[in-house]
């Protein structure tokens, strides 16, 4: 599953409860990603699934 389907699939399930405000749909979460500029810096991207909290903060001490 990509993480777009996984948003979406987020989005749908959620449910806030906040009697004023209805939940955004998945069109006004992809006009307001348009709005937001590129990310230009680098991008770190770590799996953490599968590793210890110390083998995590081993990666990113590494990274940096």
């Amino acid at each position: 599953m990509s993480d777009a389907q996984e948003h979406e699939r987020r989005l749908f399930g959620r449910e806030r409860g906040l009697a004023y405000v209805g939940e955004p749909t998945w069109a006004d979460v992809q006009r307001r990603r348009a709005e937001y500029a590129a990310w230009s810096d680098e991008i770190l991207e770590l799996e953490t699934s599968a590793r210890t909290v110390d083998e995590v903060v081993n990666a990113l001490m590494a990274r940096i």
